[in-house]
């Protein structure tokens, strides 16, 4: 059983996009013959996906903070789109009302919310994968676990919060899932 995983963020632009990106991340996979989980952003939206979005009054494009598993040959099994995002983290709520407050322009865009749960098979054993703050909601982790999965991945970077409190509450919500 062999998984390598990148942490989350580690990829700003989506391998299925970025050819270049997409083989190296491969060749990680098929140098030490093992899967490969990799976050990375995610077009929202198909014409966003394809690069066809051609009206220039609409939306920005939102992306998905999204999972990705790639096999030992390079293909990409699936992916798994963050269900809970962070409010004022990743996306503000009620962001037209609060237009005022200066401070949320911090956070430029909205992320779009995944809304499944995708088990991968890695050699014969179910994986769920949890992006970060995800890991405090016991429902999506059982849910996975539900759905078949034996071993549940948490993808995380606490590096935004420095040594703050919240790296020692992300690792005691791990363990509660865990226990779980």
């Amino acid at each position: 059983f062999d998984l390598i995983v990148f942490p989350e963020s580690a990829l700003d632009n989506d391998p299925e996009q970025d050819l270049v990106l997409r083989d190296r991340i491969t060749s990680i996979a098929a140098t030490h013959d093992s899967y490969l989980l990799v976050n990375a952003l995610q077009p929202a939206g198909e014409d966003c996906q394809l690069g066809l979005r051609t009206d220039p009054n609409a939306e920005p494009c939102r992306s998905f903070n999204t999972n990705l598993l790639y096999e030992p040959d390079g293909t990409l099994q699936g992916t798994d789109a963050k269900n809970h995002l962070v409010p004022f983290g990743e996306y503000v709520p009620l962001r037209d009302t609060l237009t005022w407050v200066e401070e949320l322009n911090q956070i430029p865009y909205d992320y779009e919310q995944g809304d499944d749960t995708t088990v991968f098979d890695v050699r014969g054993t179910g994986v769920g994968t949890i992006i970060c703050f995800e890991s405090g909601f016991g429902r999506l982790t059982r849910d996975y676990v539900r759905n078949g999965a034996e071993i549940i991945v948490v993808t995380t970077n606490n590096a935004s919060y420095r040594r703050s409190a919240n790296s020692d509450q992300h690792i005691a919500q791990s363990q509660m899932r865990a226990a779980e």
